[in-house]
């Protein structure tokens, strides 16, 4: 027989006469339904911004943290501070040139 919860589907022998949830093991884990730390936002570049890093495609805020990618040679993308990349002027340079509004 099968018994179902808002977690899952738990199969048990018709015969047994003892409750299967009220086991440690069979006994549903309350998880979150949605992920406490939210999902990066990445933002890609129309036109890529040359700094002194080299070649700057995107932009990514992970939290409180903003990061630029930076295209390698071989197609990969390198993440660093923003900070470390850009100065103010550069980053709103690239800003306005870069982006789609």
């Amino acid at each position: 027989m099968r018994i179902r919860t808002p977690y899952a589907s738990v199969w048990v022998d018709e015969l047994s006469t003892t409750n299967p949830l009220a086991s440690p093991a069979i006994r549903p884990a309350i998880v979150p339904a949605v992920s406490a730390r939210k999902a990066a936002q990445v933002r890609w570049a129309t036109r890529a911004y040359v700094g002194r890093h080299g070649r700057y495609v995107a932009v990514r805020l992970s939290g409180s943290t903003l990061a630029v990618a930076i295209a390698e040679p071989g197609g990969a993308l390198r993440w660093v501070p923003a900070a470390t990349a850009l100065s103010t002027a550069e980053a709103l340079a690239w800003l306005h040139a870069g982006f789609s509004q």
